[in-house]
């Protein structure tokens, strides 16, 4: 960081905050779909019925334009996830109609990128029977619980790193924040290595 660039002090906080919301929330109604029937789709390489699948969950756009900021980060995180499945059977999501520019206009929404990521794949999953896999295996929500907890843990590191740059070393609120970093990051190596396991 450069003295022109401040540090903006609680965006870590503020962003597990916003993951948090997005977890709980289910704006496309695919809960079941996506529990359920695109894990068994994917390891079957039902390709026809995903693509069908996509087709049901893509909202008209005068619906995607009412969503929340939370609620398009949680509908690109579902469409992304059922993109990222025909991607990997070698499909271009064009072939289903208006994905590609729904994932755009949420985009506008988010101002993120237009696709699913390691955040929608992590963070913003919902936890226990509501999280989205791509396979029915329990081995990968073990995955998704580790990756997810460990990047929480970098965002708590992170933040607590900043707020001690922004004091002298000998001010006792440094000292503070580098244990206070110290113990999520420990945390945060635990969890990667869970993930390795």
């Amino acid at each position: 960081m450069t003295k022109e660039t401040p540090v903006k002090i609680g965006c870590y906080t503020e962003l597990i905050k916003i993951n948090d919301a997005v977890q709980k929330l289910d704006p496309l109604g695919a809960d079941h779909y996506l529990t359920t029937e695109l894990p068994r789709l994917n390891v079957e390489k039902q390709v026809g019925q995903i693509v069908n699948l996509a087709q049901k969950l893509v909202p008209k756009k005068e619906v995607v334009t009412k969503f929340s900021p939370p609620e398009a980060m949680a509908a690109t995180r579902d469409l992304g996830i059922i993109a990222s499945s025909l991607r990997r059977h070698d499909m271009d999501f064009a072939i289903v109609p208006s994905l590609e520019a729904t994932l755009i206009e949420l985009s506008h929404l988010t101002d993120e990128v237009p696709a699913d990521s390691v955040t929608s794949y992590g963070p913003r999953n919902p936890v226990g029977q509501r999280i989205r896999t791509f396979t029915p295996y329990p081995q990968e929500c073990l995955f998704i619980e580790s990756f997810r907890e460990g990047l929480v843990e970098l965002n708590r590191t992170v933040e607590q790193l900043e707020l001690a740059q922004n004091l002298s070393i000998h001010d006792p609120n440094f000292g503070t924040h580098i244990r206070i970093a110290e113990t999520h990051f420990q945390s945060m190596v635990a969890a990667v290595v869970a993930v390795r396991k």
